[in-house]
């Protein structure tokens, strides 16, 4: 989710955003052996960070504009964002 105002003024950082969440997807499912989760910085106590479910992606995962249109839609239906084309989001990605 963001914000109406970030998503006009940012579209070259949505469309990253999209697209390194597209790449590091395998990483994702290698976090054992690619770093700490949380974070040291992140001052969420052990005991809560063993208990937090990790998101896993799958490695053949890839973003259809589809699957988030009707989100859209009802987004701009509602005034929480102007009309967007998820393909006009995903085209540079």
């Amino acid at each position: 989710m963001s914000s109406e105002d970030y998503i006009r003024k940012n579209p070259e950082a949505i469309r990253r955003f999209v697209a390194v969440m597209q790449k590091s997807a395998p990483g994702q499912t290698r976090i054992k052996r690619v770093g700490r989760y949380p974070r040291p910085d992140a001052k969420i106590r052990p005991e809560i960070a063993a208990a937090m479910n990790r998101i896993h992606y799958y490695e053949g995962f890839v973003v259809e504009p589809s699957a988030f249109q009707r989100q859209l839609d009802m987004m701009a239906k509602y005034g929480a964002l102007p009309q967007i084309s998820a393909k006009d989001i995903m085209a540079t990605v």
